[in-house]
């Protein structure tokens, strides 16, 4: 059975209702086939002369780039009690009360968490500018009272022929686009959702809808590959 096979079978298993019986597809199996994978494609790699262990086929994690970064809830909260004391600052007021802010002692440290955290999950930017930005452009203007629910209308959920098309897709294209040096996918679930939109017959379809299923897909197999590390 394929790598793509494995993983996919993997991600219908979480999806459905257990039926009393351990699913042949575990997570140990997925991590065997994924050893099997990094090695063959070591001994296709014609002139190379790297050995076992510079390969690193013992452990042949594969890291899904993450392309959006939110905050923890605890660092949120504190961002949303500051945005709403400061909400009708000017911007030279609200950047100066910021500057004190962030230097309390329990700030600062809460602040540090998170940038650790950030960090941890490869976000590469300037960590305080995203917070300074997020604060006075979002949870600054973000409504003291919650908006008055809208009735959704009834949701009518693709088949289940369809969710199989997509899971495969998914794990087709993280394949795809896994550096066989750094086991590093670099495709965003967008571009792969516009991917996968040239492969459709149909191109009449809910766009919007066909594009959050398949985002969520990705969410659930990239997670899949994920854990079949956290250990």
């Amino acid at each position: 059975m394929s790598l793509q096979t494995q993983i996919q079978t993997q991600t219908q298993t979480q999806t459905k209702k257990p039926r009393g019986r351990k699913p042949k597809n575990t997570t140990e199996n997925i991590h065997k086939k994924l050893v099997e994978t990094v090695k063959q494609n070591a001994d296709n790699d014609e002139g190379s002369n790297k050995t076992q262990n510079e390969i690193n086929i013992d452990e042949p994690e594969i890291q899904i780039q993450t392309f959006h970064f939110g905050f923890s809830e605890d660092i949120a909260d504190r961002f949303t009690y500051f945005a709403t004391l400061h909400r009708y600052d000017d911007r030279k007021s609200f950047k100066e009360s910021w500057g004190k802010w962030i230097l309390e002692p329990d700030v600062a440290q809460a602040i540090a968490q998170e940038t650790a955290t950030l960090e941890q999950q490869g976000y590469q930017g300037d960590i305080l500018d995203k917070m300074f930005k997020s604060v006075r452009y979002y949870y600054r203007k973000k409504p003291a009272v919650p908006a008055t629910p809208k009735q959704r209308k009834a949701y009518v959920s693709l088949s289940t022929d369809i969710l199989e098309k997509i899971d495969k897709h998914v794990v087709d294209i993280i394949v795809q686009h896994t550096d066989p040096e750094t086991n590093v996918c670099d495709i965003s679930p967008a571009k792969a959702f516009d991917e996968y939109r040239k492969t459709l017959v149909d191109q009449t379809i809910d766009v919007a809808k066909y594009k959050k299923t398949y985002k969520n897909r990705f969410f659930i197999v990239s997670r899949n590959i994920r854990a079949l590390y956290d250990k």
